[in-house]
Order: structure tokens, then sequence, then C-alpha cells
């Protein structure tokens, strides 16, 4: 496993049930390194509303591949400093 990646732009969702108030990330995430030395960075959104991060960590400066994990099937994109997370989703950024 490797350090947390610097993410930037993950909201804080609130709610109250019963007497007791809840603070959590909409995303959680974690960045690890395969054996072949590949780094990546996964993330859950686990929210029922999108939610668009900024990916500031050097590490990820010219990572290959973008992959998206709907409800609705798998897709690979291209991607930037920017990647976009629709609601109940997870990526795999490699």
């Amino acid at each position: 496993m490797e350090r947390s990646a610097h993410i930037d732009g993950i909201p804080v969702r609130r709610w109250t049930f019963g007497d007791r108030a809840h603070r959590l990330p909409a995303v959680f995430h974690h960045t690890w390194r395969a054996s072949d030395g590949t780094l990546a960075l996964v993330a859950a959104n686990w929210t029922d509303r999108p939610v668009t991060l900024r990916v500031g960590d050097d590490r990820f400066v010219g990572a290959r591949r973008l992959v998206v994990s709907t409800g609705d099937g798998i897709t690979t994109e291209a991607h930037g400093a920017i990647v976009s997370l629709p609601r109940r989703s997870a990526i795999l950024l490699t």
C-alpha cells in the first residue's frame, strides 16, 4: 500500500438519524502499487449525487486510464486532473 493520494473537492455529507449527527466524506479512496510497479488509485462515491474531484497528486501525472464502474456498466476513458464520479460509482485510475 502507498500513502493516500492528494485529492481536492471531496464533499462531506451530513445527516441526522434519531438523536445522532453523522458526517462522512462522499468519496472514499486509497492508493496502492502493484508488484509490477503500476501505481493505482481507487475511489468510490457512495452517495446519490455525482462528485467532481481534482487529483492533485504528482504521482498520477501522466496516468493513462480511468475505469468507471456504475450500475449501468463499466467504461474506460482518457482523463485529466479532473475526475467525475457518477452517483454510486467507483473508479480505478492507473
